[in-house]
């Protein structure tokens, strides 16, 4: 900041611009795709589901059962008690699925009351958890830019809430666990690559100068599974923060679009058939789009394409037995002449005759 610019401020009354405050789903959904972010924000289209629904009824479930190991030192079948008396009382319209997805939390339990090798966590290694008070809230807020030099906006200020901070042996390593109770499978790679645990990792370390490490853990609790930790160094925080602040920049530039048709679209077949703003959006890949807008009417359109091209194989296959020779056309052919397969031979044990033997 200009001498200039700091003597204006010193001795005006003018206040400074409020923060831009962002949460990390926020933020994600427009580092994802702008689009989807921008109808999403303005109430065009939702991103509810039953799913989503059962997931924060299973997340306060299992909340409460790490408040009452914190605070109470409750017991592993105490905390097994809370999550299904919790659940049992979630919402009456999505009650069964989030009993289903509570009944198999004994890995975060377990995991809640010992340590590797069968040795007792002490209720003080819980540093921060979702419904956590005070110094003990999951909450973690910083600020990933400073107010802009001519006033024109506050500070870039980034939240997300930790579902669980463990403390470790060593003062310069923390551990992230995180839930996700819907049916995908989360593998390391997932994890390390994820948007959200990378915006975690930054937040740790912005919150905790001296913790150089951060491993974190997703749990399946639908699946009684977990992926195993993945490190996050301090070392890597440019790059995160760069990723961080490119999401900033599309929000900044398309946020106070007016009209949907100006914010960019960053289509992939992966993204676009799961997301609520597909069937609005031009840029979305086809079959993923038909797919969101009718899955019923997809689905009896994939069986009826399936029972064409069986009855068009049999056709073929009817001439191929009649002339004699495959159906041959560009870089295609149908018949019985494929080429055998280029695997390599497996090795196994064989017999041989040896001299003289008949």
């Amino acid at each position: 900041m200009s001498s200039s610019t700091t003597d204006f401020k010193m001795f005006t009354d003018e206040p400074e611009a409020p923060p831009i405050i962002l949460g990390r789903s926020e933020l994600e959904r427009w580092a994802n795709c702008p689009h989807a972010a921008w109808m999403l924000d303005h109430r065009q289209v939702s991103n509810e589901s039953k799913l989503a629904a059962e997931g924060n009824e299973c997340h306060d479930a299992i909340a409460a059962a790490v408040k009452a190991r914190h605070e109470d030192a409750a017991t592993i079948g105490r905390l097994r008690e809370i999550v299904e008396e919790t659940a049992a009382k979630s919402r009456p319209d999505i009650q069964p699925g989030v009993i289903d997805a509570c009944r198999r939390v004994y890995l975060i339990l377990e995991h809640l009351c010992h340590k590797p090798y069968d040795t007792e966590r002490a209720p003080e290694d819980i540093l921060r958890y979702d419904g956590g008070d005070g110094q003990h809230s999951g909450q973690i807020a910083f600020d990933l830019l400073p107010a802009a030099e001519d006033g024109s906006r506050g500070p870039i200020r980034l939240t997300c809430e930790l579902d669980l901070l463990l403390a470790t042996p060593s003062a310069e390593e923390v551990e992230i666990d995180d839930w996700k109770s819907g049916y995908r499978h989360w593998t390391a790679t997932d994890v390390f690559e994820s948007f959200q645990f990378q915006f975690y990792a930054l937040a740790v370390f912005r919150k905790y100068p001296g913790v150089n490490r951060v491993k974190v853990r997703v749990f399946m609790p639908r699946k009684g599974a977990s992926t195993s930790y993945v490190e996050f160094r301090r070392d890597q925080s440019y790059v995160i923060h760069a990723r961080l602040l490119s999401a900033v920049e599309l929000y900044l530039k398309h946020k106070g679009a007016t009209d949907a048709s100006d914010v960019p679209a960053l289509p992939l077949p992966e993204k676009c058939s799961i997301c609520p703003a597909a069937i609005y959006c031009k840029l979305a890949h086809k079959p993923e789009c038909d797919f969101k807008k009718d899955p019923a009417a997809y689905l009896a359109e994939y069986v009826a394409t399936q029972e064409k091209a069986d009855r068009m194989a049999d056709v073929m296959a009817v001439a191929v037995r009649r002339d004699g020779s495959d159906i041959v056309g560009s870089g295609f052919a149908f018949g019985v002449d494929k080429p055998p397969s280029k695997k390599a031979k497996p090795c196994t044990l064989y017999s041989i005759k040896t001299e003289g033997e008949e």
